[in-house]
């Protein structure tokens, strides 16, 4: 279970950590080494409303290793606390930092989750921007969390025979975070970290917002424009829900203190 780590935060019912993202990469590629399997969150908006409503996905983060600050509504909240978040670790961010130190240290990381098409052309740009990196393996199941554990008996059994250190999982929230927690104890490998939406932004197939806005909290505007059909519910309805839910969370915090 994450506990409250020097220089981290407590927020939302779990312990958010402060590091910038080379800390964070150079802190996991290390833990990485040890193969003990331990699991990495990052937190948004969107996740901080989800886990309100659900359970297992509000048990997944209390029982993660890490969790670091995927937006900057989060880095903002923490600062309101008076606490110091120095910046926003998005997963899209720390996978090819990961990589660039996965090259570096000679160790083997798996791409889970993705399409047959995108994920092959996110590793391929990968291998681009770093030439030795070992990919220990790929594999872009369909993954229904209603079936029962023993259907992923081959997964967990491939995985594991590649002897991965590191295992990215892009199979987007809340999915990604309850598979890993019910999971997590059949995984050989040293760190399981969630990536998000991360294989469609290397392979080039969805376009990241500029940095100006990633910096100043404005990336979901851009996402929302950049499909209004299918994100306004998760931004437009999601953010109000967040902004209901930090208050309640600010005010709770204020009173215990």
């Amino acid at each position: 279970m994450n506990s409250n780590r020097a220089g981290s935060v407590d927020m939302f019912g779990v312990s958010v950590a402060g590091m910038t993202l080379l800390e964070a990469a150079e802190t996991l590629s290390e833990a990485a080494r040890e193969r003990k399997t331990r699991v990495v969150f990052t937190l948004n908006t969107q996740h901080i409303v989800i886990m309100n409503n659900n359970e297992a996905f509000r048990r997944a983060y209390q029982y993660a290793d890490w969790i670091v600050p995927d937006g900057m509504p989060v880095v903002w909240f923490g600062r309101l606390l008076g606490a110091a978040l120095p910046e926003r670790v998005p997963g899209s961010d720390l996978l090819p930092e990961l990589c660039r130190l996965a090259e570096k240290k000679a160790l083997r990381v798996y791409f889970l989750g993705g399409t047959a098409e995108v994920t092959p052309m996110a590793i391929l740009n990968l291998k681009k921007m770093f030439p030795a990196l070992q990919v220990a393996g790929v594999a872009t199941p369909w993954i229904d969390l209603e079936e029962a554990e023993e259907r992923f008996d081959d997964l967990i059994e491939s995985i594991n025979a590649s002897r991965p250190d590191i295992v990215f999982v892009g199979l987007g929230a809340p999915k990604q975070e309850i598979w890993t927690d019910r999971n997590r104890h059949r995984l050989e490998t040293g760190l399981v970290c969630m990536v998000g939406g991360s294989f469609d932004f290397l392979a080039g197939t969805t376009v990241r917002a500029p940095r100006w806005m990633q910096r100043e909290g404005l990336e979901w505007l851009w996402r929302l424009l950049s499909e209004p059909r299918r994100l306004w519910r998760r931004y437009l309805i999601g953010n109000a829900l967040f902004l209901g839910i930090a208050w309640r969370e600010w005010w709770t915090l204020r009173r215990a203190r």
